[in-house]
């Protein structure tokens, strides 16, 4: 079904393929904040923080990382965000200790997996690429896996990701 926006006109299109695709912008706070950004984001420097404070950390879906060598930024992941936030409590530990500051932030990618539903999945991680039930049973994984580094243990136990059967 697809329905125009504004519009109460939905009509049905048949298809023999189906596309799924979204895109979303940063924040509107971000856009009037003063600081230098790209739809939303602040394009962080190479500590994750404001080019305009280096006292404001700033992370996740307000903040760009550009890729090396290339005029595009990441996409903004939970993979992106977790690893930008490690980095982030190092950074502020060693500055409250007076010790040097760790080097540049740099992202590295492990890769997507999409999951399309219970048990389809598709994805390209580690170099390889997967798709189907294998997929599917890594994005739980995936999912489990960063429950556990947020939640610990009992919040992994309460809502984690264990039927990898399906």
């Amino acid at each position: 079904m697809y329905k125009m926006k504004d519009s109460d006109n939905v009509q049905e299109i048949s298809a023999g393929n189906r596309i799924w695709m979204m895109g979303f912008s940063g924040s509107p706070v971000i856009e009037k904040s003063g600081f230098n950004n790209r739809r939303g984001r602040v394009m962080v420097s190479d500590h994750l923080t404001a080019p305009e404070s280096d006292d404001i950390y700033v992370l996740g879906d307000v903040s760009s990382v550009m890729v090396p060598g290339k005029k595009w930024p990441w996409p903004n992941t939970a993979q992106m965000a977790l690893s930008m936030a490690n980095y982030a409590a190092k950074d502020i530990r060693s500055r409250i200790n007076h010790q040097a500051r760790p080097t540049k932030y740099v992202y590295h990618d492990l890769g997507v997996v999409v999951a399309i539903g219970e048990s389809k999945a598709a994805g390209k991680a580690l170099g390889h690429g997967y798709r189907g039930y294998l997929a599917s049973a890594l994005k739980k994984i995936i999912i489990d896996k960063s429950l556990m580094e947020t939640g610990g243990i009992k919040e992994t136990l309460a809502v984690g990701r264990f039927d990898l059967y399906h």
